[in-house]
């Protein structure tokens, strides 16, 4: 099974001004280990955001579907946009953590 879907992420604050501009990103694994990466703008919303904006605030990023069993799906952040936290790109989540589009 390999499907692309959207992780549900939180925004937790602005990081940087260059263009586009980027935000510091987050979620949460099967185990509740938080994992954060940064990440332009654009790649996670369609909204303008900044250094005014109030976080945190809900948004998403692209994510591989390799496997789901029962409520929990493996992904894959480093397709199709590269993600990688850590040196991993594979993660194990809830399926209710995932949107179509």
């Amino acid at each position: 099974m390999s499907a692309i879907k959207y992780l549900k992420i939180k925004l937790i604050a602005y990081t940087a001004d260059s263009y586009p501009g980027w935000v510091l990103c987050s979620f949460q694994d099967v185990k509740e280990k938080n994992y954060e990466f940064e990440e332009k703008v654009p790649v996670v919303t369609a909204e303008y955001y900044d250094k005014n904006t109030v976080y945190p605030q809900e948004a998403s990023v692209e994510c591989e579907i390799l496997n789901v069993t029962g409520n929990i799906a493996t992904v894959n952040l480093s397709k199709p946009l590269g993600i990688e936290i850590d040196g991993n790109s594979i993660f194990q989540v809830f399926t209710d953590q995932l949107l179509d589009s």
